[in-house]
């Protein structure tokens, strides 16, 4: 029997797995720890699982945004390029 079913969430998918309906394939952050469902995460085993990750940023903005670029500088292990025209100091 081949079944699909289309959800809105990776939640809908968990709770119809922990409901027996099946199997779903999520981003771990889909499942929560601390619920106290009867779900496992296994790790899948399939080089078509990996995933590269980037981040995405506006390239040359002139608008200043502290928290943006620190979270560029954290996510990316790069410092910020300072907006064109602005000087730019470490901290």
């Amino acid at each position: 029997m081949d079944v699909r079913v289309q959800v809105s969430s990776y939640g809908a998918i968990v709770k119809l797995v922990a409901s027996g309906a099946g199997i779903g394939i999520v981003a771990r952050s889909a499942i929560e720890s601390d619920s106290g469902s009867n779900v496992v995460v296994l790790k899948l085993a399939e080089p078509w699982a990996r995933r590269d990750l980037c981040v995405c940023v506006l390239r040359n903005t002139a608008v200043l945004n502290p928290f943006r670029d620190r979270l560029r500088e954290v996510l990316t292990d790069t410092e910020a390029l300072p907006p064109e025209g602005a000087a730019h100091h470490k901290t």
